[in-house]
This record gives structure tokens, C-alpha cells and sequence, in this order.
């Protein structure tokens, strides 16, 4: 609608359709991390599936891990990679605003840490790249266990 009748013109308007199904396949399908075993990946194969809220948005190709969690835990996710990698952590896998965290940076722009306390259950662990066109191997070290607390009586 325009402002006013002289207000007249056309428009583009842009659809895409997600199929969450799919999606959700994907999600329930991703490799399991294992605390102190290191898996390496490329993300150049991959697709944009999931973006984040630090990388510039992370709209590049990514990469798809679940992390499972049996007890509280504290939890350190270490990202080297060959490219400007991103990596972010989600609640849900299908859903954005559940992530957690996300870092895009530690000591320049090929490392990122994410480091946490999480609840019991399954998180999803997604290797993305900063902004778009950001891809290439990486590894990912995961380390998780008991919270240890360092208070004094």
C-alpha cells in the first residue's frame, strides 16, 4: 500500500519455504561429540542451514554435531579451522532463538572457543563460517564434564 493515491509502483517480494522435516532428519541424524575426542570436517560440501547471532550472521556452509549431556556440566568447545570459522550452540536445533552461545574470534579469526555450564540433555553443536562464503576444514575439540566448583568455605 503507499502513502497516498499518487503513492503507486511495483514491488518484489521474496518466499523461501524451509522443509522442517528434512531439518529435524538432519538434527536427530548428527554425529554425537565425545568429550576429548577431536573430529575433523570440511564445510566447503556442505549447505547454509543454520545461521547465528555473532559472524556476521554465519550464512555460510556448515557443519552439524549433538552434544549429550547426562548430568550438569561445564563444557569447552575448541574451533580451529582453515577459514574464518564461527561456532554456536543451540537448545533445539530447528529453532534460532534458542542458541546459547556463539564466538567468531579467540586469538584471530581462524580460532573460536565457546565455554559453558549446561543442563542435562541434547544440545546441537553447529561449525559455520563468518559471514557468507567462508568455508573449508576445520577441527573441533569438545571437553565436558563435572562442574567444579572453586569456592572456599
Amino acid at each position: 500500500d503507499g502513502s497516498g493515491p499518487a503513492s503507486f509502483g511495483s514491488i518484489q517480494v521474496d518466499v523461501s519455504v524451509e522443509d522442517t522435516v528434512a531439518l529435524e532428519r538432519l538434527c536427530r541424524s548428527a554425529q554425537l561429540l565425545e568429550s576429548g575426542h577431536a573430529v575433523t570436517g570440511d564445510t566447503s560440501a556442505g549447505t547454509n542451514r543454520f545461521e547465528a547471532s555473532c559472524a556476521g550472521n554465519a550464512r555460510s556452509h556448515d557443519q552439524l554435531y549433538r552434544l549429550r549431556l547426562a548430568r550438569r556440566s561445564h563444557v569447552q568447545l575448541d574451533l580451529t579451522s582453515s577459514f574464518d570459522g564461527a561456532l554456536h550452540i543451540r537448545r533445539n536445533c530447528t529453532e534460532a532463538p534458542s542458541e546459547l552461545a556463539c564466538n567468531d574470534d579467540l586469538e584471530g579469526n581462524r580460532n573460536s572457543r565457546i565455554e559453558t555450564d549446561l543442563d542435562p540433555g541434547t544440545y546441537f553443536v553447529i561449525v559455520d563460517g563468518f559471514g557468507t562464503d567462508s568455508q573449508g576444514t576445520f577441527t573441533l575439540t569438545p571437553t565436558f564434564g563435572p562442574i567444579v566448583s572453586t569456592a572456599r568455605p
